[in-house]
């Protein structure tokens, strides 16, 4: 049960950062604190950057969301979201996934994220009941076209 928690807690703050529009420019350290938020709200937190740029160097320049990154976000920066939480001594989560800022159709003055990649979430580690409505939508979603592309968790574990 408290790794379905832990999962799930990590999951929302990831869902947070997918489903944000923020304005351009908006430093790094705001999209990781609302990452970080759902664990906080229980104690719990982990050492390490929401987020890294990537390419060639693996920890690419131009795009941080780590507690401290005053790097802004704008249109086109591709990084890693991988929020996580560990416990000393049992193991950890990290859920990552590669991603692209994009300017917010809804909203040109704003950027949102886009995911890259597309492989599920391990769906018995998942607290349906800790995620809201909107939550819950975003997974459907990301679950459907994970399934549509032939990439849900389950079919890499059959």
């Amino acid at each position: 049960e408290d790794q379905k928690k832990e999962y799930t807690l990590v999951l929302k703050g990831f869902i947070s950062i997918m489903k944000a529009s923020v304005p351009k420019g908006t430093p790094g350290k705001v999209l990781d604190e609302m990452a970080r938020a759902p664990l906080k709200e229980h104690g719990l937190n982990y050492g390490h950057g929401t987020g890294h740029g990537v390419g060639i160097n693996v920890h690419e320049a131009g795009y941080s969301i780590t507690p401290t990154s005053e790097v802004p976000l704008i249109p086109g920066l591709v990084g890693s979201m991988e929020p996580g939480f560990y416990r000393p001594g049992v193991g950890g989560i990290r859920l990552e996934n590669i991603v692209i800022v994009e300017e917010d159709p809804n909203n040109p003055k704003n950027v949102i994220f886009d995911n890259l990649v597309y492989i599920g979430f391990w769906e018995e580690l998942i607290e349906h009941s800790m995620l809201d409505e909107d939550e819950q939508r975003w997974l459907s979603n990301y679950e459907q076209e994970c399934s549509s592309r032939g990439r849900s968790f389950a079919k890499f574990f059959q």
